[in-house]
């Protein structure tokens, strides 16, 4: 390589870490527009596993910004430049990526192809850190769709790797992905039992941003017990951390979770403020819009606005009918007939619950 080339190497090198250095620090704007100049010049220099580094990089910018479809195209081209000059230490981490975007989309079926992509490439290579976390992402998907019987066997795979390890921290990973698994199945106990010793854990080494994660789990599990302030309690908790440390999260989950627990504690016009804020918030997620539908449509019913409660029931079914989330569809009909019915219109009500039928043997849920 020239002394003219290296220099433009070096500083393509120098541009992607000031990317990434913005990207850190959650300026996103400056962080793409270093990466986009990084890569024109490894495009220049022909330098592709360089490529490949900017647009993963270009892509975790989009997705921090809950921008995941194009964080998704960015992928794509990843995807195609990996196979094109057998980069497979890149494809595993684009498969990897590619997941979790997806993933924040609910398209549960392609994440899980990407991260059995990912695994099996990690495997190949023997990658072990990617292994284990492309198996703790399908321990997720499987959870979530509720595989659990290649739930069981993901858990196996990796308790065999991490038995031989000392690393902590990977294993603390791992039993927070099976108390998910615990959560999902209705076990609370167990999972709040794995959840209060890793909470301890992450205290001593003073690991904030995983236990804020760790807070939002807990109050999820109060409010399916039903300890509606415990739950308020964690929320907030999880949330203000999260805040204090100024990482990127999804916030309309933790406005559709307040809301939602406002509204079982009666507190009706702080659930509608966090309902408010749900929607001023970015989202491309259908089906946390469908829920706040659903939520809206409770809210109504509680405040006697008949009509507004028939619009977001409406509103909810034709989300989760574009998602063909058949779950979804038949709890919301369910719940929509039952105050058709009680608002004495049994004929719509009988309607709507042949329509869920009809949609669910579609879907073959049955």
């Amino acid at each position: 390589m020239s002394d003219s080339l290296k220099e433009d190497y070096d500083l393509a090198e120098q541009l992607k870490n000031k990317a990434r250095q913005y990207y850190e620090k959650n300026t996103y704007d400056s962080a793409l527009d270093f990466a986009d100049t990084s890569l024109s010049i490894f495009k220049r220099l022909n330098t592709f596993d360089k490529m490949q580094e900017c647009l993963l990089l270009k892509s975790q910018i989009y997705t921090a910004k809950s921008e995941f479809k194009k964080s998704l195209e960015i992928l794509d081209e990843c995807e195609k430049l990996c196979l094109k000059y057998d980069l497979n230490e890149g494809l595993m981490k684009t498969y990897n990526s590619k997941g979790n975007n997806l993933a924040y989309l609910t398209n549960y079926p392609h994440a899980t192809v990407a991260f059995e992509n990912s695994l099996k490439i990690a495997k190949a290579i023997y990658h072990q850190k990617s292994i284990i976390t492309s198996g703790l992402n399908l321990l997720t998907i499987y959870t979530i769709t509720k595989d659990y019987k290649k739930a069981l066997t993901v858990i196996q795979d990796n308790y065999r790797i991490l038995k031989g390890t000392d690393n902590k921290e990977l294993f603390s990973k791992f039993l927070e992905k099976i108390a998910l698994l615990f959560y999902d199945m209705k076990m609370y106990d167990k999972s709040i039992e794995i959840y209060n010793s890793l909470n301890k854990y992450l205290e001593s080494t003073n690991n904030e941003v995983r236990l804020s994660n760790i807070l939002l789990y807990m109050g999820l599990i109060n409010y399916s017990e039903g300890n509606y302030n415990d739950a308020l309690k964690f929320y907030k908790n999880s949330y203000d951390l999260k805040e204090k440390l100024k990482i990127d999260f999804i916030k309309v989950v933790y406005y559709l979770n307040l809301g939602n627990t406002y509204l079982k504690l009666g507190e009706l016009e702080n659930a509608e403020k966090y309902f408010k804020m749900f929607l001023n918030e970015q989202n491309e997620n259908k089906l946390y819009l469908g829920m706040l539908y659903e939520s809206e449509a409770e809210l109504n019913i509680k405040k006697n606005n008949i009509e507004e409660a028939i619009e977001f029931f409406e509103k909810a079914l034709d989300v989760f009918k574009n998602l063909e989330r058949a779950d979804k569809f038949s709890e919301v009909s369910i719940n929509y007939a039952k105050f058709l019915k009680t608002n004495g219109n049994s004929e719509k009500a009988i309607a709507i619950l042949e329509e869920a039928i009809k949609f669910c043997e579609q879907k073959t849920l049955f």
